[in-house]
C-alpha cells in the first residue's frame, strides 16, 4: 500500500484560444467503466462539439488511457493524460471539449490549449492525498481514558468513535507507517493491552 493522489470533487475550466472555445471537466473514478460513463456524459452535454478529448488514470491494474478524438495525433490526449501523470493523480477522468473557432491553432497551440484547460479543471477539483492507514480498536479501563485519549489527540489519531460499558472501546485509525509506535505507546499506557486490527485502509487527512 502506498500513498496516492486523486481529485477532491468534480472541476471545471473554461478558456478560449483564437475563438476555440475549451471546456474542461474532470472527475474522481474507482474504475474503467466509471471513466467511460463519465465520458459519454460530457460527450451528451456537448454534442455539437467538434472535440471531446479525454484521458483517465486507474489505480488498480495501472490503467490508462487518453483519446485525441479527432485532433491530430499527440496534440490533445497525451497532453491531458500528462496533466495527471505529471501530478501524480489516479482514480480521475478530464474531458476537454472545443468547440472549433475558424481559426488553427497548430501542433503546439493544440497542445498549450488543451493541457491549460486540463490543468485549470484540476485546480478546481483540488487535489486530496490518500495514505494508508490501520483502524483499529482497544479497550481502555476508565481510570486511564484520559491519559489515553490525550496521547491520540496530541498525535493527530483519529478517533472514530468510543463506546462506553464495563470499560471503553476505542476504534481509532492511524497512519500505517507509525503503527507500530502507536501500537507500543497505547500498550505502555494500557500496561499490555494490544490494539486489536479491524482493517487496512486508504484515508485522507
Amino acid at each position: 500500500m502506498k500513498v496516492y493522489k486523486t481529485l477532491s470533487k468534480n472541476g471545471k475550466s473554461f478558456i478560449e484560444e483564437k475563438k476555440s472555445k475549451f471546456y474542461g471537466n474532470c472527475a474522481s473514478v474507482k474504475s474503467r467503466e466509471e471513466a467511460i460513463e463519465f465520458i459519454s456524459s460530457i460527450k451528451s452535454e456537448h454534442r455539437m462539439a467538434s472535440h471531446n478529448v479525454a484521458a483517465y488514470s486507474i489505480k488498480l491494474d495501472n490503467l490508462v488511457h487518453s483519446s485525441d478524438d479527432g485532433e491530430p495525433q499527440g496534440t490533445a490526449g497525451a497532453p491531458v493524460l500528462d496533466v495527471l501523470r505529471n501530478a501524480e493523480i489516479v482514480d480521475a477522468v478530464i474531458v476537454v471539449t472545443r468547440y472549433f473557432g475558424g481559426k488553427l491553432l497548430g501542433k503546439g497551440g493544440l497542445v498549450r490549449a488543451y493541457s491549460k484547460c486540463a490543468s485549470l479543471a484540476v485546480e478546481d477539483a483540488g487535489i486530496s492525498v490518500f495514505v494508508p492507514c490501520i483502524k483499529s480498536e482497544l479497550l481502555v479501563d476508565y481510570p486511564i481514558l484520559d491519559i489515553t485519549m490525550n496521547y491520540l489527540k496530541l498525535n493527530d489519531i483519529r478517533v472514530d468513535e468510543q463506546i462506553f460499558a464495563e470499560n471503553v472501546r476505542v476504534v481509532f485509525t492511524s497512519e500505517k507507517e507509525k503503527y507500530d509506535e502507536v501500537r507500543l505507546a497505547l500498550m505502555e499506557i494500557t500496561r499490555g493491552r494490544e490494539p486489536e486490527i479491524i482493517e487496512e485502509t486508504y484515508e485522507s487527512f
